[in-house]
């Protein structure tokens, strides 16, 4: 057919004439994109679950090719032999097209175990060229077990406490126990007692925050697999809310003073983080009665709702086993002002506001004001935080923390290994007591709890160690009495 070398030519110049007239009538950019275009579409995923599972999901794709546009998109599930079509477009040039692709028991289900989702897409150019995206996909329709092992029949606000409870699954991937908008994660049981070392054995501290939870709110036990599978259920326990115990608190000079001094120092602070309705500057003369009643408002305020802000960012990371062995050593001193004392602020004798208090503030002796690690810990921070001045904070274990405020000096540093009574730091001179003070904290995951009860052997002993030795007692297990 082409063996006649003119005609051969004739047929090129013909192809090369047709190629450079509709390069200047469209432009050779135009042609690429509408007809030579070599690469495929652009595949994007949007969202992607983790995987299949009971509860409907929806898998968010965008196939999109600005220069050709698209003449076909198709979605495939792959699970070994099996192949379903899942979704199949013939298109006219668009350029983008958005896939929601829902998954959910009700429109049939997959066989368990590993899958691909393989979404093609092929442009409207003269090649057709096309793209593949293979997205791997885990498919499981089974929820968690959950059985409680041990659990406290009254859970009190300010108070800890610790439920133990078993979660099986073979794609476990969180677990543990909410009381209102708080979440408390569960750990390796093991991590509390060697003894339960059963993997499907968990634990978690947990604890009711003394405002922001209601009388009555369920405690829920709840587990969710690595698909998203979800199981909860009621525990049997009870919050009840605790009764503050009225404390006048008679405000030195001095403690006003170094109170105004803070607060002049951290506005600026606060209305650069918080969206409340803070002053831009406080009214009248420095040392002036008027103005030292709105600093200590604003002090008890929002100053306060700022530093605990800045400590919440500290708070991540907790240990999976505990580092304590026991009850907590109190700070050596006097206990002047203690958690959960309303404390009526008196200045001038007049009340100025009061105040919720959340920690232990003890009076330490004039030769000897030096600060003690309640129990075995690592230091978490060491820090200036907000009005609470320079902290020591040790993590010990299984979100429990604790915390030594407005200490004047430090002796340790971030990542130190302590010891239960090890000296800290030292102590300051101010706060309420208006001595050498030491304030001191306990947190549950963020939550302040009582630090006396910890210190109180009876309390732990029924609180703590109980769930454990009734937890053993279920499993068969040796529960061994501490000699005295």
């Amino acid at each position: 057919m082409f063996s006649n070398p003119r005609k051969v030519r004739d047929i090129l110049l013909i192809v090369a004439t047709i190629t450079l007239m509709m390069i200047a009538v469209i432009g050779w950019k135009d042609l690429y994109s509408d007809f030579l275009e070599l690469s495929g579409p652009e595949i994007v995923m949007l969202e992607t679950p983790r995987g299949v599972g009971v509860t409907p999901v929806t898998f968010r794709i965008e196939v999109k090719d600005p220069q050709s546009g698209l003449s076909a998109v198709s979605v495939l599930l792959r699970q070994r032999d099996d192949v379903r079509e899942i979704r199949d477009l013939h298109l006219q040039g668009e350029k983008q097209q958005i896939l929601n692709l829902e998954f959910s028991p009700e429109q049939g289900r997959f066989a368990e175990g590993p899958a691909s989702l393989e979404v093609r897409a092929k442009n409207a150019s003269w090649w057709g060229t096309w793209s593949t995206w293979v997205i791997p996909v885990k498919i499981d329709y089974h929820r968690p077990r959950l059985e409680v092992v041990a659990a406290r029949p009254i859970i009190r606000a300010g108070s800890g406490s610790i439920v133990i409870y078993r979660a099986r699954d073979d794609d476990l991937s969180f677990s543990g126990v909410k009381i209102g908008n708080y979440t408390f994660p569960g750990y390796p049981a093991r991590g509390i007692d060697e003894a339960l070392k059963d993997p499907d054995l968990f634990v978690a501290l947990i604890a009711v925050h003394p405002t922001r939870v209601d009388r009555g709110a369920p405690v829920r036990l709840f587990a969710e697999d690595g698909v998203g599978n979800v199981s909860a259920q009621n525990l049997e326990s009870k919050v009840e809310m605790a009764v503050s115990t009225p404390v006048n608190v008679h405000l030195s000079p001095d403690y006003m003073q170094e109170m105004a001094k803070v607060s002049e120092q951290i506005l600026p602070q606060v209305n650069d983080r918080l969206a409340l309705p803070v002053p831009t500057s406080f009214k009248g003369q420095r040392g002036d009665d008027a103005r030292l009643v709105e600093q200590l408002k604003f002090f008890i305020g929002p100053a306060t709702d700022f530093t605990e802000n800045r400590l919440g960012g500290y708070l991540k990371g907790p240990r999976f086993e505990s580092l304590w062995d026991g009850a907590f050593a109190a700070p050596l001193g006097k206990l002047r002002l203690q958690y959960g004392e309303l404390a009526t602020l008196l200045y001038g004798g007049k009340a100025l506001g009061t105040q919720l208090l959340l920690m232990n503030e003890y009076e330490l002796s004039r030769d000897n004001h030096e600060v003690h690690a309640g129990a075995d810990g690592v230091v978490a921070f060491v820090d200036i935080v907000g009005i609470y001045g320079r902290v020591v904070a040790l993590d010990h274990g299984l979100g429990l923390t604790s915390f030594y405020r407005g200490l004047e000096s430090t002796s340790v540093q971030r990542g130190d290994k302590v010891e239960k009574g090890q000296a800290l730091g030292v102590a300051s001179w101010g706060g309420f007591t208006g001595n050498y003070r030491a304030e001191y904290q306990l947190r549950i995951h963020g939550v302040p709890v009582n630090p006396g009860e910890w210190s109180n052997r009876t309390w732990y002993a029924v609180e703590i160690e109980a769930p454990i030795n009734a937890s053993k007692r279920a499993l068969g297990l040796p529960v061994y009495r501490a000699l005295p």
